[in-house]
């Protein structure tokens, strides 16, 4: 079996639609495959997060162990991917294919540290497994949990609202005097 991860999300990610190309209850589009999977991510506090291929919804950490298990009928000559839209571009989390594919799967991953400069927010993941007897197709809507702050982006993008926002009041005291 060749398996790529490309993102970090794949990791959070992976009990859901990697290992059990997890469908959310909300939008499963199908399951032929019997197809389903959980994960426990415990961060480094020791605070846990559960998510479950029945969710539509989830909240998971920045960062911390994933421990996932997935399954789905075996199938043959099979493939999938994982992706996630971010704003107006959709990115490829992680891929696989092989020629028979087990029943079951589990495993205990970190977290990749590259997650911690996703902005918080909420985002579409999606995937699919598919071969030979099946095809399991859905997607999950993953909240990922911190402040605007907590990422150089969101920083950013609060400075430059701060900066903007101070212009705009600067152009209107100047010109409030240029008008008197």
């Amino acid at each position: 079996m060749r398996f790529r991860r490309s993102s970090a999300l794949a990791c959070a990610t992976g009990a859901l639609l990697i290992a059990g190309s997890g469908v959310a209850s909300a939008t499963l589009t199908q399951n032929t495959a019997n197809c389903g999977g959980s994960a426990v991510i415990t961060n480094p506090e020791g605070a846990v997060y559960r998510v479950d291929a029945t969710m539509a919804r989830a909240t998971i950490p920045r960062e911390g162990v994933v421990q996932w298990q997935g399954h789905a009928n075996p199938l043959s000559g099979y493939s999938g991917a994982v992706k996630v839209v971010i704003g107006p571009v959709s990115v490829q989390l992680g891929s696989w294919d092989g020629a028979l594919s087990k029943a079951a799967a589990s495993g205990v991953k970190e977290i990749p540290k590259a997650f911690k400069s996703v902005p918080p927010g909420l985002y579409r993941v999606s995937g699919f497994h598919s071969g030979a007897g099946g095809r399991c197709e859905g997607s999950i809507l993953l909240e990922i949990e911190g402040s605007p702050l907590s990422t150089p982006v969101g920083a950013g993008v609060v400075g430059a609202t701060a900066v903007a926002a101070l212009a705009t009041v600067g152009a209107g005291l100047a010109r409030k005097k240029v008008g008197v």
